[in-house]
């Protein structure tokens, strides 16, 4: 009986909680880890320390209510102050990817900055493309993709323009829709600078999907413009902003107020494209 005593008193004192002095440290640093420090509030650190606006923090929020401290973002926000960014860059950088502020600088800011200027950025434009393509810096294939359009527009302004312009410029794949678009139209008799120009810079027909784009060529023949001639890039970037429902109102309306055949329709598009922008009705 005695015996038996001793054993379920053995078993109640092993089963009761050990006092926080006898816990080992790991136990107690992981638990201190786990607990927010009071006061952390992410929607007004935002305000504080970014300058968003109470309506940008609570969108910012959203993505990043799992930071527990502002070191990471004070880290993050001190790299880019250090590489140049005022803070106003900084803060629009942030408003349009959250995600930044949980990037680490060690391991993947400062590897990432390295890889934009062996593509020949200088620490100016890399500062300007931190404010309109901020994610540039968590994705080694999309810094592949800005030196593919740095060599092939020619110049840093230009694919800030394009960017500016396009938001998902980096985020199309080269090799499924872009190139097979720029081989396409090398075989319409564009220059690598037209194309450039007029389906990159003015429109954004180069990050159509190939088939959309083929359509739009044969559709320009029909109208009697050859893909070798002079006007046919511009009627085809009319024929981007321009859908089928309108073009067709508008050339039947032409023919209507002209009085002219087919023939002379084409002929007239041909000498001025941008007669297919003048509105539908009728004066």
């Amino acid at each position: 009986m005695l015996t038996l005593k001793q054993r379920l008193l053995s078993a109640l004192r092993a089963s009761a909680p050990l006092p926080a002095a006898s816990l080992h440290p790991f136990f107690l640093s992981t638990a201190a880890a786990a607990t927010p420090p009071a006061g952390f509030l992410v929607e007004d650190y935002l305000v504080s320390s970014f300058g968003l606006t109470p309506a940008q923090a609570r969108k910012v929020s959203k993505y990043i209510s799992h930071l527990r401290s502002p070191v990471n973002p004070d880290a993050v926000r001190a790299f880019l102050a250090g590489i140049g960014l005022a803070e106003a860059d900084v803060a629009a950088a942030v408003a349009s990817y959250p995600m930044l502020l949980t990037g680490k600088v060690d391991k993947t800011l400062t590897p990432r900055i390295a890889h934009l200027r062996e593509i020949g950025l200088s620490p100016p434009q890399i500062s300007r493309l931190i404010t309109v393509a901020p994610e540039v810096l968590f994705s080694p294939v999309k810094i592949s993709r800005l030196a593919f359009y740095l060599s092939f527009l020619g110049s840093y302004d230009r694919v800030h323009s394009a960017l500016n312009r396009s938001g998902y410029l980096l985020r199309l794949g080269l090799e499924t829709v872009v190139r097979p678009n720029i081989s396409f139209l090398h075989q319409c008799g564009l220059t690598d600078d037209d194309i450039g120009k007029y389906f990159l810079m003015q429109s954004r027909m180069l990050l159509t999907q190939p088939q959309h784009v083929k359509e739009m060529a044969a559709r320009a023949e029909e109208l009697g413009v050859p893909r070798n001639s002079v006007m046919f890039k511009h009627v085809m970037c009319i024929l981007y902003r321009v859908n089928a429902g309108r073009l067709n109102a508008k050339l039947s309306l032409l023919k209507k107020v002209i009085g002219c055949s087919e023939a002379e329709l084409g002929n007239l598009v041909r000498k001025m494209p941008a007669v297919l922008t003048r509105s539908e009705k009728a004066k």
